[in-house]
């Protein structure tokens, strides 16, 4: 059999890229399918909570809180400058 022309190559270099991308557009479709059911998930649980239970979350959200400064110390002094910037007002001139 003869060798394939360029032309020849180039098409089916073409159709393997375009069942790539198709494969790729088919799993991206159900990442974001699965996404949007998580999403619902979620807000149908959400909506059940009392506010019994919408308090107990803050509470245990400031507990949390308030246990994230040594983590925050750990990160460098460049980002406790930062943040006493944004307290202040920004950089002093």
């Amino acid at each position: 059999m003869a060798e394939k022309s360029p032309l020849n190559r180039n098409i089916e270099r073409l159709k393997q890229e375009q069942q790539e991308l198709k494969t790729a557009k088919k799993r991206l479709q159900k990442e974001l399918h699965n996404a949007e059911r998580k999403r619902k998930r979620l807000r149908d649980r959400a909506r059940q909570l009392t506010d019994e239970d919408l308090v107990s979350v803050l509470q245990m959200r400031g507990e949390k809180k308030q246990e994230t400064p040594e983590a925050e110390a750990a990160e460098g002094p460049a980002k406790t400058v930062a943040l006493a910037e944004e307290d202040v007002g920004g950089p002093e001139e």
